[in-house]
């Protein structure tokens, strides 16, 4: 793989996942306001989906599976370069 095909897959990495964030901050932000919940409720709420996301990292290990192919190819070249291939 070359070093622009690695940077090309990490600027896609990085707009995802920081679109994604932005997307999930916006939507908690509405809900707060259209729905009547509390921070109480909402960091309830957020803690509950952090544990199920930290479960699922646990059972899945060191598997280089993801639902966007790029993201894949990023964690399987990570795998390469540090010796940890599957």
């Amino acid at each position: 793989m070359t070093s622009y095909e690695i940077k090309k897959l990490r600027v896609r990495q990085l707009l995802l996942l920081n679109g994604s964030i932005l997307f999930f901050l916006a939507a908690s932000y509405i809900l707060q306001i259209l729905i009547d919940i509390t921070y109480s409720q909402m960091f309830i709420f957020l803690g509950i989906v952090t544990l199920i996301q930290s479960i699922l990292g646990w059972v899945k290990r060191n598997s280089a599976k993801s639902i966007f192919p790029y993201i894949k190819q990023v964690a399987i070249y990570e795998k390469e370069k540090m010796g940890n291939v599957e």
